[in-house]
């Protein structure tokens, strides 16, 4: 069984970013675990990134 999931990327950490959509599929094997994860994206990230900016 596969599933496939949409989603908009608007930040990066804590920095905004211009809208940017994103694809995710995962596949459960025989055994009814996860098998595979697929990320199909081209997000770009800021210039600068804050990632880690306020943390722990």
């Amino acid at each position: 069984m596969r599933c496939a999931i949409e989603y908009n990327c608007v930040r990066w950490g804590v920095s905004e970013i211009p809208l940017q959509a994103g694809v995710a599929v995962y596949e459960r094997g025989s055994n009814g675990l996860l098998s595979a994860a697929r990320i199909y994206e081209d997000v770009e990230p800021p210039a600068v990134s804050d990632t880690f900016a306020g943390y722990p």
